[in-house]
């Protein structure tokens, strides 16, 4: 082991479609977020409008409301975060590519 090494300056590898999956999750079963957040912090998410996605679930549970698109994209605008996401349609999207599709 390297002495001189920076450990805490390593980059973890990501991947986004886990954060969408773990996203998709907690938007679309929102009894989720119960087991999933005492497991994952903010910072886990490489995104950062997936942190803010998260952050505003979080809050969400934390105040007793619902989580879903239009509490999410309703907290994001009103604490003026909604620009950070970049593209309103990515929550949809997580949204959508979480949910079964039944034949």
């Amino acid at each position: 082991m390297n002495k001189n090494f920076d450990y805490n300056n390593i980059e973890l590898p990501c991947n986004i479609t886990a954060e969408k999956v773990v996203l998709g999750i907690i938007l679309t079963r929102q009894e989720s977020i119960n087991f999933i957040s005492p497991l994952l912090k903010i910072e886990a998410f490489f995104l950062p409008q997936h942190q803010i996605i998260y952050k505003a679930a979080l809050i969400l549970h934390g105040e007793g409301k619902n989580i879903d698109y239009l509490t999410i994209t309703n907290w994001l605008t009103n604490h003026s975060l909604l620009q950070s996401i970049q593209d309103v349609n990515e929550i949809m999207d997580i949204i959508i590519q979480s949910t079964p599709v039944s034949y």
